[in-house]
């Protein structure tokens, strides 16, 4: 377009020169003045110079302006496109988003630091029982129900995570409260839980029933076996005996252990009161020290410190540790127990040099009967419910339950008592 426009100038200045030049020396011949020919010419062509970077000045400074609006044209033009992009994808993502929010199973909504409810999916809207027009109003019109709300407002309000349960028109739900990055919005899951827990409990009922069932003919065996033992005058028969008695305790420790995870499973209230821990690591001593003096096991004991707990659970929790630190160590090994203030909180470590556990089952091991070595366990005499009960008396009163291990090194276990009463 520039350079059109400059040709074009030019050449309509050149023959404005060319007629002018013509009309010159047509008037000129005609009047004699044939002599100042040559100055005229030179004038001309001095004119045309000027004329040229003239026109060329002139001529730059306007598609100057032509090219400005031009490109200003173009990078609109981009921008508009890369903005419809845009648009069409955030269109695209936010119908995903409605379809994933209104076909999960779980209820999801979000309100602002105003507790107003800023989205909500249909689940949601269905365990609430409100209608979709609740979005940008009260959380008081979504729930009046204050576990929801109170941790609604401590998530907003301090940013951290909560877990809780509520019951709402007689079904229980699992709601996980938490804040959204980048944002003063607080987002609350409700899953339905009421199936499992029902599950639960009637596998605890199957438990409890079942374990007090085969206690009392184990009783009775036991009982009559120690008869047999007294009366018994043939050698032949003592290592049957010893056999049953042998077996009988082993039943009858399972036993009372399945029954204590049915109490802690049960969560019945709980008396607290001051315990010394000291006092508790030598009682758990003094239970499994057969067993120590067996093994020749050196065990230390170090710290002190009180924890207000019920005292029979922190007494279950560390003879459960104590014990499955002597079981599973070797000959001549060390088991280490030591208590430390660590301010608003005591730590309690048990610690041996046992055969320790492989890295991909150090998350089972406080599972139900799970055992590391099942024939090692086996000849231990461990029930398999040992770290099952600790995990749960844990939970019972929210400590911290943390292990480290490493295979032929031995493990270590730690519980941080946190005084949440």
């Amino acid at each position: 377009m520039k350079a059109r426009l400059f040709v074009y100038t030019a050449l309509i200045l050149f023959l404005g020169l060319i007629c002018f030049f013509a009309a010159f020396v047509y008037i000129t011949y005609h009047n004699g003045l044939v002599n100042s020919l040559p100055a005229l010419v030179i004038l001309l062509i001095a004119a045309g110079l000027i004329c040229f970077f003239l026109t060329r000045r002139v001529v730059n400074n306007v598609t100057a302006r032509f090219d400005a609006v031009e490109e200003e044209l173009r990078w609109m033009s981009h921008t508009a496109r890369v903005l419809q992009e845009n648009a069409d994808a955030l269109r695209d993502r936010a119908g995903k988003l409605d379809y994933i929010l209104n076909n999960v199973g779980d209820g999801l909504f979000a309100v602002d630091e105003d507790k107003n409810v800023v989205l909500i999916n249909a689940a949601a809207l269905d365990i609430f029982r409100v209608t979709p027009d609740i979005a940008g109003k009260n959380l008081n019109y979504l729930t009046y129900n204050q576990t929801i709300a109170g941790a609604l407002e401590d998530c907003l309000a301090r940013g951290g995570n909560a877990l809780t349960e509520v019951t709402l028109d007689g079904r229980i739900f699992s709601v996980a409260v938490k804040p959204l990055p980048d944002t003063r919005l607080a987002m609350g899951v409700l899953s339905d839980v009421t199936e499992s827990r029902e599950n639960a409990k009637r596998r605890e009922e199957f438990f409890a029933n079942a374990s007090h069932e085969l206690k009392t003919p184990l009783t009775a065996i036991k009982g009559f076996n120690e008869l047999t033992a007294l009366n018994n005058k043939d050698e032949a028969l003592r290592k049957y005996i010893d056999g049953i008695a042998r077996e009988t305790a082993r039943m009858l420790a399972l036993i009372t252990d399945m029954l204590r995870l049915s109490e802690l499973e049960n969560a019945r209230p709980i008396e607290r009161a001051p315990v010394s821990l000291a006092k508790i690591v030598e009682e758990a001593r003094e239970s499994v020290s057969a067993l120590i003096a067996e093994k020749s096991i050196t065990f230390e004991a170090e710290g002190g410190g009180a924890v207000t707990a019920g005292a029979e659970h922190v007494y279950e929790l560390v003879k459960n540790l104590v014990e499955n630190a002597v079981r599973y160590n070797g000959q001549g090994g060390k088991v280490s127990v030591r208590t430390e203030d660590i301010g608003g909180a005591v730590k309690l470590t048990v610690s041996d040099n046992g055969v320790g556990i492989r890295p991909e089952e150090q998350t089972r091991i406080f599972e139900r009967f799970y055992r590391v070595e099942k024939s090692r366990s086996q000849r231990n005499g461990g029930t398999g419910l040992g770290l099952s009960i600790v995990k749960h008396i844990c939970a019972l009163y929210g400590w911290t339950l943390s292990l480290k291990s490493r295979p032929g090194a031995g493990t270590e276990i730690t519980v941080t008592f946190l005084d949440i009463s």
